[in-house]
């Protein structure tokens, strides 16, 4: 890497905030569920789904948008880089007025659109309307957030996610505690979380960007209509996400109820952080892969894309790892009044697929740097329209509830591992002009490994007795070590293991 210290840096600071993050939603979403139910928390997620949905209006536009303003920005083409980031601030300002009038008339019919027992309708109702005032919110902070990316100061952006996330804990602490427990405080929460983001976002952006300016006359409709066409395949491969896994929630509330919904929403809770996970670590290399590929150095291009894939596969492994080994005891110490079984057997199923996405998901920035998306958001779209027919065709061919939910998780995740393991590589290798199987050797080493270490920690967890929060600890941290050490043993060359030791020190020394 060209910037040793700033890499680190990067990397670090991201995986602190991850770690909070992580730490103030594993804590605090026990105390939620015992205090609004888990059919109640089912509708957090589900509200954030809907916003998913929504999200479809801003894909097109706000998913290029780092890769033309940062491309023109190495370019040395400031002038056209502010404005692109003024075509998009406006653009996004149009839609979220757009979206008042519909996210209202959704509120207002809820409980016609969806399962919602009679005691909380008014509450998830408040919830809604919130969880959609925050998005209109996020969409505008979105595009003030680019000023870290282009920097590359993406420890910036972990300050910032850290900032939020204790805001975020404070304000549900101090709700839960002063007042009558209500479902939708996590949406005041949630606001609160999306406020402080943009208004670090503004500070950013003034202080790293000070040569962007804010003005109707950057606005360039042409530069609206050159990133909507290189962002509208954006648009079909989250369609395809939304068939294939995003739509679990809505499908569970209408054809088997709320309760089941609760069910899924909370065994999807831990696979859906590993997943964001994947994506912070993977996001920290893209910045230099689009300067890599700007500047036409290959070479160095396909170094940072299989030194990325080993380091994504790693610590991504890790917490799956710990999850097929250790889950149910895990559920069972975490969430008491839960049936831990069904709650282990439908989190593995869902995030099973993860050991595959893992080492693969920094590839998915190779598409975005060579704007090659049409391809595999067309392949996506197929599979995800495979995936939704054949969950209906599944939940209508059983009787049990428990087999539903199954279909509803696994199915999914077939194609999740079919997509990471045989399209991805071999399309990425395609745009890039490499060997078509140049991506395979670090894939089979990651999965390789995390299946080892899982039947090891199947293993401990089946002959040793694990039923207090220390001794979950203590075997968790070691399986935990003996993976990374294996890892680093196995899939890091020499060469990369000093290599990574000297950007370490050098980082220490120029702080110095």
């Amino acid at each position: 890497m060209k910037n040793n210290k700033q890499f680190i840096i990067n990397l670090i600071t991201n995986l602190v905030s991850f770690s909070v993050t992580f730490g103030i939603s594993f804590f605090l979403s026990p105390y939620v569920i015992a205090n609004v139910s888990k059919e109640a928390y089912g509708f957090v997620s589900l509200s954030n789904d809907f916003i998913n949905y929504i999200a479809l209006l801003t894909i097109a536009l706000n998913s290029m948008a780092n890769r033309f303003i940062s491309v023109k920005m190495h370019q040395g083409k400031t002038n056209e880089a502010v404005c692109y980031f003024n075509s998009v601030l406006i653009g996004n300002a149009i839609v979220s007025l757009v979206m008042i009038v519909p996210s209202i008339i959704c509120v207002v019919n809820l409980e016609k659109i969806l399962n919602i027992n009679a005691s909380i309708v008014s509450d998830v109702k408040i919830l809604f309307a919130l969880t959609f005032i925050t998005f209109i919110f996020s969409i505008i902070s979105s595009t003030f957030s680019i000023a870290t990316f282009i920097t590359n100061r993406l420890d910036l952006a972990s300050y910032r996610d850290i900032q939020a996330s204790l805001a975020k804990a404070a304000c549900l602490i101090l709700l839960f505690t002063l007042f009558k427990a209500h479902v939708f405080y996590i949406g005041i929460a949630g606001l609160c979380y999306t406020i402080v983001l943009l208004l670090s976002n503004l500070y950013y952006t003034k202080k790293l960007l000070p040569e962007f300016k804010i003005g109707i006359r950057y606005f360039r409709i042409a530069y609206i209509v050159e990133m909507i066409k290189a962002g509208v395949w954006n648009v079909v491969s989250k369609i395809s996400s939304i068939l294939s896994t995003e739509l679990s929630l809505l499908i569970s509330n209408i054809t088997i109820g709320d309760s089941a919904m609760g069910i899924l929403s909370i065994a999807k809770t831990l696979p859906n952080i590993v997943l964001q996970l994947i994506g912070i670590i993977a996001n920290i290399f893209a910045p230099e892969f689009i300067v890599s590929y700007a500047k036409n150095e290959i070479k160095d291009l396909d170094h940072q894309i299989q030194f990325s894939m080993k380091v994504v596969g790693t610590l991504a492994g890790i917490p799956i790892v710990l999850l097929i080994g250790f889950g149910i005891p895990l559920f069972q110490l975490w969430l008491p009044t839960v049936d831990a079984k069904i709650l282990y057997i439908m989190s593995v199923v869902y995030g099973f697929g993860l050991l595959f996405a893992g080492p693969v998901e920094p590839l998915y920035n190779v598409f975005i740097v060579t704007n090659n998306i049409k391809i595999p958001s067309l392949y996506a779209l197929v599979t995800g329209i495979m995936n939704i027919s054949l969950v209906f065709i599944g939940i209508n061919a059983v009787e049990s509830d428990f087999y539903k939910m199954l279909i509803i998780m696994g199915t999914g995740t077939v194609f999740t591992i079919i997509r990471t393991a045989v399209f991805i590589p071999l399309y990425a290798a395609h745009c890039l002009e490499f060997k078509k199987w140049a991506f395979y050797p670090q894939i089979l080493k990651s999965l390789g490994s995390a299946t080892i270490m899982s039947l090891i920690a199947i293993s401990i967890q089946k002959t040793m007795k694990i039923d207090s929060w220390i001794r979950l600890i203590i075997v968790a941290v070691f399986v935990a070590m003996v993976h990374l050490i294996v890892n680093v043993l196995l899939t890091f060359t020499r060469e990369e293991r000093k290599s990574f030791v000297k950007k370490l020190r050098r980082g220490q020394t120029n702080d110095q």
